[in-house]
């Protein structure tokens, strides 16, 4: 099953004032995900980790920080290529483990994965950088 891109192309000149206005581009992700990051390398987009379930509401009752949590996270990576002639998505190596809620930078033409968090909730510490985004 295929799920509709989140994201949209902002259609604008370079001009702060003009107006920015949406349009679907009818391109669909491999699978839906929420909490993930989504940074350009080298022309392509890169999409990593994220939440693939709903999010489940813990009160009180049940943890000494009630909020949403996702009970599957996922650690693929995918690679976009948004020319007018491919739009397409490849399947990338994994992460080394499993993340959401994460934040990324590209630094010289290579993705940093920063912290978030894992299935259990807990704070991930860890900094992964891709060394090549091919199996």
């Amino acid at each position: 099953m295929k799920f509709q891109l989140s994201a949209f192309i902002a259609l604008s000149s370079c001009l702060l004032s003009d107006a920015i206005y949406w349009k679907d581009t009818g391109i669909t992700l491999p699978t839906g995900v929420s909490d993930m990051t989504a940074n350009e390398v080298a022309g392509k987009i890169i999409i990593a980790g994220g939440c693939i379930s709903g999010n489940n509401f813990l009160d009180e009752t049940v943890t000494d920080d009630p909020g949403y949590y996702c009970t599957n996270v996922t650690s693929d990576v995918y690679e976009f290529d948004p020319d007018p002639n491919v739009k397409a998505f490849t399947r990338l190596k994994s992460l080394s483990s499993p993340r959401y809620r994460h934040a990324a930078v590209v630094w010289d033409e290579k993705l940093y994965l920063i912290g978030g968090k894992d299935v259990a909730d807990n704070y991930v510490t860890s900094v992964e950088v891709s060394v090549s985004f091919r199996s």
